[in-house]
């Protein structure tokens, strides 16, 4: 059961850090991107403070001071990002009297990156913006102070022209400077690009590697790429290792992180498939989980990478009544390779699924949703367009074309074609107390009736609280109550412009955003797991010895 509550004010509770009022204490700041500040950074109320290290030096968590995310952008047809800062309904302390902004830059393959002023900007405290993005441009979100604590991204582009067709949605993430995508497959209409986005201002050097079913491919990858700063680098999975079935692609990064996502196409003959946008998966460990995937009319394909040595898998579906098993309950996996294994007898509703391994492993599940048949249908093919959401209050710094249709044709006719489906991969993660979220772009009018759900698994009973952000700045608070092994769905509220989400029990959680919706030709679907945000960073007092 849920209940909730609409904030109307501000919550008070500035939190005084008592360093400086000890003479002789200096601050050590390790999180990558922050500027050397005279000032203690702001502390999170909510935030546990870590014990003494070996010698007594006291440890704090405080918030971070600067964050950037990369957003992937999509090959061929335009879309949106939306960025969302955190509002003092998830740290308070952080926004006394704060008045930072952040900035929204457009990116692209041209080595000029993001130099310059910003496309757009936004307040801290809980605003929100939308960008508008023409085809193969990407996005980069920068936030500092203020605005950096619960910063979150969002890209979602949706496509009904034939030959593309297919919806998007992906997070704007972090950098990190090792990382693992999961995404894509060997079949013949199937296409795949690895999107390498540097959100810092130095260059960094890349560095591809390949894994299939029988381990590292042999020849493949790349290793010379260098990603301007505020920039993108773009790589056709196939050329770094054609024909790879069940691929797992490791990016590392030297000279500072990289964001990494693999936008993914297929078709049969005419018959259009799907797209995807996948980001990365969660770091190689023993205990992951993917969270809840709605199952009904789907097909479910687990994929499993053991990254080092061969690990033996043992899976828990995570449903709404509690703990269940798959058809296979267990799956090993060689040393340095994936197996893909379909997932079936899943229950109804929403069902996450629980990875507990002998050796660390990572993972992705596929959802499928397969064509309702063969029989040609006719479509107003000039209608067709390509993922422009209708805001009022978005800010265009996109082409002139960034709405146009991907296909249209010369002249207003029935098209005949072929049923369509579409497919996305939801990424495994860790159990997780601090704040996850996401941006939420709004569904464009291509997609009538489309239904947009979060999703959150837990392994062991909790709470959480789920912020609701709408485009006005206006904070909906919705309290959950997670049994063990279970998982729960909500439907995401009309003119939601962000979603964060966090443990207030004992336990952490997983969450996800899905989207899916219906048109003359088939289904849509899309799913993002919520990334944790940029949050706390560890501040490290040093004392003075005096004799």
């Amino acid at each position: 059961m849920t209940t909730r509550r609409r904030f109307t004010a501000l919550r008070a509770g500035v939190l005084t850090l008592g360093l400086a009022a000890l003479v002789g204490w200096g601050i050590t700041d390790g999180a990558w991107g922050d500027r050397p500040t005279g000032a203690v950074p702001f502390a999170d109320p909510s935030a546990p403070t870590s014990s003494s290290p070996a010698g007594g030096e006291p440890v704090e968590d405080a918030f971070v001071r600067s964050a950037a995310l990369g957003c992937p952008g999509v090959d061929g047809i335009g879309g949106a990002v939306r960025a969302a800062t955190g509002p003092p309904e998830l740290l308070a302390a952080a926004h006394a009297g704060g008045t930072a902004e952040v900035g929204l830059h457009i990116v692209g393959t041209s080595p000029e990156g993001t130099a310059g002023a910003p496309d757009a900007t936004l307040a801290a405290g809980g605003a929100s913006q939308l960008l508008q993005l023409g085809a193969d441009v990407g996005a980069v979100l920068e936030g500092g102070d203020v605005a950096a604590p619960g910063l979150v991204g969002g890209q979602l582009a949706v496509s009904t022209g034939t030959g593309d067709r297919g919806a998007l949605l992906a997070p704007c993430t972090q950098g990190s400077e090792s990382l693992w995508l999961l995404a894509g497959d060997d079949g013949a209409g199937r296409s795949e690009q690895v999107v390498l986005t540097n959100p810092g201002t130095d260059p960094v050097q890349v560095e591809l590697e390949v894994r299939d079913e029988d381990g590292p491919v042999e020849g493949a990858g790349d290793s010379g790429i260098v990603v301007p700063g505020g920039a993108q680098v773009v790589r056709v999975l196939d050329a770094l290792a054609p024909g790879v079935a069940a691929p797992a692609v490791g990016v590392r990064s030297s000279g500072g992180p990289v964001v990494a996502h693999l936008l993914e196409r297929e078709q049969d003959g005419t018959t259009d498939l799907g797209r995807a946008a996948s980001a990365a998966v969660a770091d190689p460990a023993r205990d992951l989980v993917v969270p809840a995937l709605p199952t009904e009319a789907a097909e479910l394909t687990l994929r499993v990478l053991a990254p080092e040595a061969e690990a033996l898998v043992e899976l828990r579906v995570l449903g709404e009544a509690g703990a269940a098993a798959p058809a296979e309950a267990a799956v090993r996996v060689p040393a340095g390779g994936t197996v893909d294994l379909p997932l079936e007898d899943l229950p109804e509703g929403v069902a996450g699924l629980r990875l507990r391994s002998d050796a660390p492993v990572t993972a992705a599940v596929l959802l499928r949703k397969v064509p309702a048949g063969d029989d040609p249908v006719a479509i107003d093919e000039a209608a067709s367009t390509s993922a422009a959401p209708d805001d009022a209050a978005s800010t265009s710094a996109a082409p002139d074309d960034a709405a146009s249709t991907s296909a249209a044709p010369d002249e207003e006719q029935d098209t005949v074609v072929r049923p369509a489906g579409d497919l996305t991969w939801t990424g495994a993660t860790v159990l997780t107390r601090t704040p996850v979220g996401m941006a939420v772009p709004p569904v464009p009018s291509a997609l009538p009736d489309a239904d947009l759900a979060l999703a959150v698994s837990a392994v062991d009973a909790t709470s959480a609280e789920v912020l609701w952000l709408d485009a006005e700045g206006a904070v909906v608070s919705e309290e959950i109550t997670l049994a063990n092994d279970t998982s729960m769905r909500l439907e995401v509220p009309e003119g939601t412009a962000a979603v964060w989400v966090r443990s207030t029990g004992a336990a952490g959680i997983a969450a996800a955003l899905h989207v899916g919706g219906q048109d003359a030709l088939g289904p849509y679907a899309a799913s993002a797991t919520l990334p944790a945000v940029p949050w706390t960073r560890e501040v490290t007092g040093v004392l003075r010895q005096v004799p």
